[in-house]
């Protein structure tokens, strides 16, 4: 397992276009003082189909150079062996012999595909890296997007089962049992990948950073007012810089998953990349979930899943794992939130 002087203002802008749930709010500071407090901020990255924006705190231009090249290899190494679009990927080869034979994958692979399937079980199959095959049938991977009637539905339902991904961690391979098969790893790779960078920038002595990966958050030291990192919660159905509320964050992580970050609107119903494996279809009862805690991978592997239970079941499962805390945006734009939201992340409503 792998574990130039930027503008605030064109990083801000940059995150509001990426449509992502969650955006870092920098804020000029009271409190700041020390070496490279003006940070160091390269342009927008580009990594596993999304954006990758860097702040770097109390290192010299150099340094945070070198240290965002580093990050950035690491993201690129596992978007090689997790791409889906990737020919040559671990993922693409899997999917490529679905049904026929086993497939010798990268250690990095296998701990994904092996965590998720954990908290598949877990989650009572609303995690489901095998989705791929209804994702394809709704366009979201091409978008030529498209409703499907419940009997193309029946043809590929069949097909989405975590149960049916056979795994010989000794052997180092990964098989799908039948043709027609395909695997996803696209947010748990990218909360992987976000763990691993922020482990990379810490190996090699940044103490004061964040990492903004399409929006999920990694925030690391106590950033430049040296109280904690601001992250804004974004509300799903307010405009680009529309805030539900703000969280502070120190040496932490935060993931988000929405319903406006890939959708179409057909006849004025929007439909989104999010699906429940057991219908193929959008839950309709939430619009975002924000989850905050100590492990990236984790938050990434439930954020959708949680949005698909919904709070009813969602909040006792959040509660069950240790250090990890949730926001739950509804339809009617309420929210509901763990205890711990309010307490150790001092959340303020309305950002």
């Amino acid at each position: 397992m792998r574990y130039a002087k930027g503008i605030v203002s064109a990083l801000l802008i940059a995150l509001l276009a990426t449509g992502s749930i969650i955006l870092l709010v920098w804020l000029s500071g009271r409190n700041s003082s020390g070496e490279g407090q003006a940070g160091y901020s390269p342009p927008t990255l580009f990594a596993m189909d999304t954006t990758l924006d860097f702040i770097i705190l109390g290192r010299t231009d150099e340094q945070a150079k070198a240290d965002v090249t580093a990050a950035l290899a690491i993201a690129k190494e596992i978007e090689a062996d997790t791409s889906l679009f990737k020919a040559g990927s671990d993922v693409s080869q899997i999917n490529r012999m679905a049904g026929k034979a086993p497939v010798k994958v990268h250690p990095d692979t296998m701990a994904i595909t092996s965590k998720s399937v954990e908290y598949s079980e877990k989650m009572g199959g609303a995690l489901d890296i095998t989705i791929a095959p209804v994702e394809q049938l709704w366009g979201f991977y091409n978008q030529k997007y498209h409703v499907p009637t419940d009997q193309e539905l029946s043809v590929v339902l069949p097909l989405v089962n975590y149960k049916d991904i056979v795994m010989d961690p000794a052997a180092g391979t990964i098989m799908l049992k039948r043709e027609g098969m395909m695997m996803d790893l696209g947010g748990e790779a990218k909360g992987y990948a976000l763990g691993a960078m922020a482990a990379k920038l810490r190996e090699r002595g940044v103490k004061n950073a964040v990492i903004n990966f399409g929006g999920s958050v990694a925030a690391i030291g106590k950033g430049r007012k040296g109280n904690g990192w601001v992250v804004g919660v974004k509300d799903p159905r307010g405009d680009a810089g529309g805030l539900k509320g703000s969280l502070l964050i120190t040496d932490g992580f935060v993931s988000t998953s929405g319903d406006y970050e890939r959708f179409f609107v057909k006849d004025n119903i929007r439909y989104c990349h999010i699906l429940d494996p057991k219908t193929g279809r959008q839950p309709r009862g939430v619009t975002g979930v924000t989850v905050a805690g100590p492990d990236p991978f984790l938050e990434d592997v439930v954020d959708t899943p949680l949005l698909v239970v919904g709070p009813e079941k969602g909040m006792p499962f959040i509660e069950t794992q240790s250090g990890f805390d949730a926001i739950f945006v509804l339809q009617d734009g309420s929210t509901v939130m763990t205890p711990g939201i309010k307490t150790k992340y001092h959340y303020e409503p309305g950002g």
